[in-house]
């Protein structure tokens, strides 16, 4: 009987373990998404044209914003040939925010997502938008502005 109980005792103990990891899993995926920051010692203009040089070194498209605005919204190019089928595409999406640092110089945040469209033949339109929390697209996009903050100002 002692044998039967501690078994179910540990049974429950383990159980309840994992429920721990399931809620913060779960949490986590329905949580806003979380811009990645990076603070520059240059003003808001220069930060923005360091992150128009980044994207273009990254390969992405410009689809709008400006300097005034301090936003960047930009595509990356389609790839047609992922797993999933004929009709599935994938692009990874960029959105950035320029704006003035509390601590003096401005603040670059950077948001990737991931737009997923499966079978784009029957249902177009029809596409998911994941944002990617752990990518190295976001130390890609940094390295490449401080190399372009590094090229202009010497």
């Amino acid at each position: 009987m002692k044998n039967i109980s501690l078994i179910l005792l540990v049974t429950l103990a383990l159980g309840f373990a994992g429920c721990e990891t399931v809620r913060n899993d779960v949490r986590e995926r329905f949580a806003a998404p979380q811009y990645q920051a990076k603070v520059v010692s240059v003003d808001t203009h220069k930060a923005y044209e360091a992150a128009r040089t980044a994207l273009k070194q990254m390969n992405y498209t410009f689809e709008r914003g400006g300097p005034a605005q301090g936003l960047i919204h930009a595509y990356g190019t389609v790839d047609a040939s992922v797993a999933g089928g004929p009709g599935t595409a994938r692009q990874v999406y960029m959105d950035v925010k320029i704006s003035v640092a509390i601590e003096g110089g401005s603040k670059i945040e950077v948001l990737f997502s991931r737009m997923v469209e499966d079978d784009f033949n029957k249902r177009p339109g029809q596409g998911t938008v994941s944002p990617l929390r752990d990518s190295p697209l976001y130390e890609v996009f940094f390295s490449h502005i401080d190399a372009a903050l590094k090229t202009k100002n010497p």
